[in-house]
């Protein structure tokens, strides 16, 4: 039997796929578990071993044990489900069933945000505003000292007489000319 649709995932990104397709199939009909398994494989594009569509649902559910050594478990950490395959990628096959309409299906998957817990959406949330707060210190703690040096240029050229520039008009001496006195001349007094 042919695959209606077929798609390389990166293992990566396996666990995101299998949420987004959990809730995707919530939305519409439920269906049996069991035809799932029929109508959804996923076969590892170096070794060839295969899961089922059950199997790939596992993984948007919450891990029961630390160490899960099954074919779900393997996968949860981004490898193959055969011990010692090094591949990356699964090639997804998405078989014709009544109950399944997989072009509207992956239409969901692909425009579902990544489902977020409140807590994870609150410390975003409280991040982006420390960032902000930090921000808004930080520049005003930057314009502060800017005044300060220019404030101290100022003074410093106040105190010592120099120009201000475009405050104050430098001014312009004049030096009255004496008539030299010749060093004989001072002999003969």
């Amino acid at each position: 039997m042919e695959p209606l649709i077929i798609r390389d995932q990166h293992l990566d990104s396996l666990g995101r796929f299998s949420a987004r397709l959990a809730v995707a199939l919530s939305r519409g009909e439920a269906a049996p578990a069991e035809e799932l398994a029929g109508a959804l494989v996923a076969e590892c594009v170096q070794c060839g071993m295969q899961v089922n569509g059950c199997e790939i649902l596992q993984l948007s559910e919450p891990v029961e044990k630390e160490e899960d050594t099954s074919k779900a478990g393997r996968l949860r950490f981004a490898y193959c489900a055969r011990k010692g395959c090094t591949s990356y990628f699964y090639k997804l096959k998405f078989f014709a069933h009544p109950q399944f309409d997989w072009t509207n299906i992956l239409l969901q998957v692909d425009k579902a945000p990544d489902e977020q817990s409140p807590e994870v959406i609150a410390n975003q949330q409280l991040l982006e505003s420390m960032k902000k707060a930090r921000r808004k210190q930080f520049a005003s703690r930057l314009c502060t000292v800017v005044a300060l040096v220019v404030l101290m240029f100022v003074l410093f050229q106040w105190y010592n007489g120099g120009t201000i520039p475009f405050l104050r008009v430098p001014e312009k001496f004049t030096v009255d000319m004496v008539p030299r006195v010749s060093h004989l001349d001072m002999e003969e007094q």
